[in-house]
């Protein structure tokens, strides 16, 4: 930035109402706007320009020599710093008799102001990262600040944070000056309040904003600047405040000085750990500005990045349990599989040998392939993938097979295609059942509604823009035919509710959810698993709502009952260890989430596959919690063969894809490999922006990383 000088027209010492309507130079004075210490501000039109400005202008009663070098001072320092979260220095204006600082114009509140609103925690973080990364821009040109309190944070009308006033600030390098307090610390009546010695204006009132050896008068330093800083979280995000109210005066700087404060006593215990290492009596011991902003980042992605893992496990939950009803007999696993798989061929058998009583072998055909179904018995993949392979190449060529057959057929094995993950086939048979059943016995017949159901979850899975109507459609049509409180209806509850969580529409989806299970709780006995898989639902739309201990009551219920029935390694509890991870990572317990999942996955890749689209969600919700323990390589290793599976499954524009190039961002960036996160943000957020609206919790999200390593390319965030 440029310093630019120009001639002050000498004035008189009018009084501050005086002087609005007065010329400094081209700038008209329009309004007081604030006054403090030894200078005043005041609002002013650049009639060059015709744009409102501030100008800071030293008291009358208070100009000598030795001020108006601290004023140029400021301007000098300002005229170094070029940050959006700084307020901007357009002129020094000096005059024989005055001189003044031109100073941006920033309209909005104090953050001393905004705080006596509730502000939202992630509008709080974003505060805190922001006035961070403006001590970071001046501590990396050797600025101390020095004056760092709620006063001097100014929030725009957009939100933004800027840092005002470096009146006090000092180069590193100069010689240490006396704190503020230096000789103030004696000589007060004992008996009077910090409140009252502020208001009879002496520098004592930003004493509680001092670090320990700015008070004591000693030399400051960055770290004095964290210090403070640490004091302004604590008033940010905790309702203890620092130093207890009501202190005297001797009392208050007794505190200070000794680096004593209370505790912050906050739940989020990354923040509290941050605000108490940034506390800490001895300079050495605070964290730097870069790297407290790069925790604050990783604090504040937290939610964003549990919200990915929480939508992708409401998808595991629903998609493996809401339309299957899961075996609960006792029996080994080779036992279930090779019954299953003798079953099955011999009512392929049976259908070519015993068309007369088609209705039976349907029955029987139809129960045999749900048994096979891998969701339920934990057969191989491969297997059922070519009896159905067999089964539809039959239904496709048999001319016999009566019209209610071949409907049911193909929907039964389209359902069971898409449950292998077989996603394309299971939608060639939807749509061919679908239009059998339409032509055949009329849009609002039962069976016709359940065709279109079907395919609306397939849709869902595949997060077509179209799921959402379908399922609506489908919802009215049932409620229509059988009623509101009918079995069918909860399940499209269910499925429309899984719809609207995935866009982050909770309110809905937690309505939908309540109602769901309170349909079924009113009719079926406890324990019944598709009911246990909408409570698990409904407790990751409580996490994903920071509703953290309704939803750990509801997963642990859900984990509760499913033990009582299941064997130890079944997949429903595969998907409930899965739902369990994404809270314990909500809770910041990525170790706990880890192995969690390492219990989860084998069971998913054994009874599914490696390639289903639930085992590459837990691989790719593995990744996520590598990289946040800080086993890269690992996450490394993990992390691109997710990517290609996903890609190569779900196709390259699903949203499952850009969750993975999302972690796949956060890794190169852990790896100090900027150039590639970025571009791994952009394949990610160019591939949300179709499925998702734009204001998106992770479209926000991404954006945000985006513009964070745009602006600080070399940042370590080691």
């Amino acid at each position: 930035m440029q310093e630019h000088q120009s001639a002050v027209t000498p004035s008189p010492d009018p009084t501050l109402t005086e002087r609005i309507g007065t010329r400094i130079g081209s700038f008209l004075l329009t309004r007081h706007l604030a006054s403090g210490g030894m200078s005043s501000v005041f609002e002013a039109v650049d009639e060059r320009l015709g744009r409102t400005v501030a100008i800071k202008l030293l008291d009358h009663d208070q100009v000598s020599t030795l001020l108006r070098r601290r004023l140029l001072r400021e301007a000098k320092l300002l005229s170094r710093l070029n940050h959006p979260n700084v307020c901007t220095l357009y002129e020094y204006l000096e005059g024989e008799h005055e001189d003044a600082l031109v100073l941006e114009r920033i309209e909005g509140r104090t953050l001393a102001e905004a705080l006596a609103e509730r502000l939202p925690k992630r509008q709080r973080l974003a505060i805190a990262r922001e006035t961070a990364e403006a001590l970071a821009a001046a501590h990396s040109q050797g600025i101390v600040h020095r004056d760092l309190k709620l006063d001097n944070v100014m929030l725009t009308p957009d939100g933004r944070a800027k840092v005002l006033d470096f009146g006090v600030a000092r180069e590193l390098g100069e010689l240490a000056e006396l704190s503020a307090t230096a000789g103030v610390l004696s000589g007060f009546d004992p008996q009077r309040t910090l409140e009252e010695v502020t208001r009879a204006g002496t520098v004592a009132g930003t004493l509680l904003a001092m670090s320990p050896e700015q008070a004591r008068g000693e030399a400051t330093t960055p770290a004095s600047d964290m210090y403070s800083f640490g004091l302004l979280l604590q008033q940010l995000f905790s309702s203890r405040q620092p130093y207890p109210s009501g202190l005297l005066f001797h009392e208050a700087a007794q505190w200070v000085t000794e680096g004593r404060t209370q505790p912050a006593e906050i739940q989020d215990a990354d923040l509290g750990a941050l605000i108490e290492e940034l506390k800490a009596p001895s300079p050495a011991d605070r964290p730097p500005a870069a790297a407290t902003v790069a925790r604050l980042e990783r604090i504040a992605s937290r939610p964003v990045r549990r919200l990915r893992f929480a939508v992708a496990t409401a998808l595991v939950v629903c998609g493996l349990a809401a339309g299957v009803a899961y075996l609960r007999a006792v029996g080994t696993e080779r036992n279930r599989a090779v019954a299953a798989e003798r079953a099955a061929r011999e009512a392929l058998a049976a259908a070519e040998a015993a068309r007369a009583d088609q209705r039976k072998v349907l029955d029987f055909v139809v129960g045999l392939f749900e048994v096979s179904d891998p969701t339920s018995a934990r057969v191989r993949a491969i297997t059922v993938r070519e009896l159905l392979d067999a089964a539809a190449s039959e239904i496709a060529t048999d001319r016999t097979l009566t019209v209610g057959v071949r409907g049911r057929l193909e929907e039964t094995f389209g359902r069971i295609y898409r449950n292998l993950g077989l996603y394309p086939e299971a939608r060639r048979m939807l749509e061919a059942s679908l239009a059998l059943r339409e032509s055949s016995l009329g849009a609002e017949h039962p069976a016709t509604v359940t065709s279109r159901f079907e395919l609306a979850t397939l849709d869902q899975l595949e997060h077509r823009p179209e799921a959402e109507a379908k399922l609506r459609e489908v919802l009215a049509a049932r409620e229509r035919i059988l009623g509101p409180d009918h079995l069918d209806v909860a399940a499209v509850l269910n499925r429309l509710a899984v719809s609207l969580g995935q866009a982050h529409r909770l309110p809905e989806a937690r309505a939908l959810l309540e109602r769901a299970l309170a349909i079924r709780e009113q009719q079926l006995p406890e324990g019944d698993s598709v009911t246990v898989a909408m409570m698990s639902n409904l407790a990751i739309v409580f996490a994903q709502s920071g509703e953290l201990e309704r939803a750990r009551e509801l997963f642990e219920r859900a984990l509760t009952l499913r033990e009582a029935i299941l064997p130890a390694d079944h997949p429903d509890l595969a998907v409930q260890r899965e739902a369990l991870a994404v809270l314990y990572a909500e809770l910041g317990d990525p170790a706990t989430s880890e192995r969690l999942r390492r219990r989860a996955l084998p069971v998913f890749e054994k009874a599914l596959g490696p390639d289903h689209p639930t085992t590459l969600l837990s691989k790719s919700n593995l990744v996520a919690v590598l990289v946040e323990l800080g086993r890269l390589d690992e996450a490394a290793r993990l992390g691109p063969e997710v990517l290609a599976a996903r890609q190569r499954v779900l196709g390259p524009d699903h949203p499952a894809v850009g969750a993975t190039w999302g972690t796949l961002a956060s890794l190169y960036e852990k790896q100090g490999d900027l150039a590639r996160a970025r571009a791994a943000v952009e394949r990610q957020i160019a591939i949300l922006v179709r499925a998702f609206p734009p204001d998106h919790p992770q479209i926000l999200a991404a954006r945000e990383q985006l513009a964070r390593l745009e602006r600080q390319p070399n940042l370590d965030l080691d």
